[in-house]
């Protein structure tokens, strides 16, 4: 899997990968130029010689990446040994953790010089694997170029090495390394953390914007049912007399059947079933003193009972 693009690898130029112990346990020092500024060492482990495996997260979890590590710091190992770990593709949707467990007697293999551990694994190579295995049929085209040393890997691919009683006294060269070492550390540190604040603040964008448009959408909403009551209230103010008009009409209603009264603002439209004439009904509906107008809408339509169906249009004066 490729490192993290956001971050510089800039590392590379302070992180001496100075040794490399192979699949024999035997420690090989690196026949390469050392950085011509030197804040560090670094081991590279053949793929033999720890456990490994990778776990995925929702960007959701960005956050909390530490208190991951720490939690799986309790529950993934399967054996006594060093636990190390690295972050992978936290710009995207889905980041990962790959996490390392190095047993004791080969850690032990390990100079003290070297400060970080850099693990020759891809998860993606190993797919078809079966999980949470130590043996491995390691690779002898792997070389130090597929260990790169992202500032974000040196958070979780530090040795954390255990005190001894007998403390030696420190020389100011290994006294300038050791602060030196802890400058990259430090930069290390802050570059992960503004990175991780960087993509925390992405994801609250994201989750802020979409809360930002289903109020929007509630507020036109409510706009709509707003605007709906307020020209509703305008027309029955405008028509307060609609049932009263209507009962006005003194129509013959005997064999008529309305079944369907739709109100506009000036008046309104009936429409129905009549057993006897509709041109009749129509000139009671012209008679009455509430109507200015009344006119067919729609065609008279003749029933198969003998009736006519109809469409009439009424004004009101």
């Amino acid at each position: 899997m490729l490192a993290n693009r956001n971050i510089n690898d800039a590392s590379e130029y302070v992180v001496h990968k100075r040794f490399f112990l192979n699949r024999h346990k035997e420690l090989v020092e690196v026949q390469k130029n050392a950085p011509k500024i030197k804040l560090a060492e670094a081991c590279v482990i053949d793929r033999d010689l720890f456990w490994a495996t990778t776990r995925h997260y929702p960007k959701s979890s960005l956050k909390e990446v530490f208190n991951i590590v720490k939690a799986q710091s309790k529950e993934l190992p399967p054996f006594e040994g060093m636990f190390l770990w690295r972050a992978r593709n936290l710009g995207a949707a889905q980041f990962s953790i790959d996490y390392f467990v190095i047993p004791k007697e080969n850690f032990e293999l390990i100079p003290d010089s070297c400060q970080f551990v850099l693990p020759l694994y891809n998860d993606t190579d190993e797919q078809t694997q079966w999980p949470l295995t130590l043996s491995y049929a390691s690779d002898d085209s792997h070389d130090l170029k597929k260990a790169p040393i992202p500032w974000l890997d040196l958070i979780g691919l530090r040795i954390t090495r255990e005190k001894t009683k007998s403390q030696q006294r420190l020389s100011t060269t290994r006294l300038m390394y050791g602060l030196l070492a802890t400058g990259v550390f430090t930069v290390a540190t802050l570059s992960g953390y503004i990175y991780w604040t960087q993509m925390n603040l992405q994801s609250a964008k994201t989750q802020n914007q979409v809360l930002v448009n289903e109020s929007l959408e509630m507020r036109q909403k409510y706009n709509r049912e707003v605007t709906s009551v307020t020209q509703l209230q305008t027309f029955l103010q405008q028509n307060p007399n609609v049932l009263a008009r209507l009962a006005r009409l003194n129509l013959n209603s005997q064999g008529v059947i309305f079944d369907r009264v739709t109100v506009n603002p000036k008046g309104v439209e009936l429409r129905g079933v009549t057993d006897q004439s509709a041109t009749d009904l129509l000139k009671q509906i012209v008679a009455s003193d509430v109507i200015k107008e009344a006119k067919f809408s729609g065609p008279v339509v003749k029933q198969k009972t003998g009736g006519e169906g109809f469409t009439i249009e009424v004004e009101w004066l």
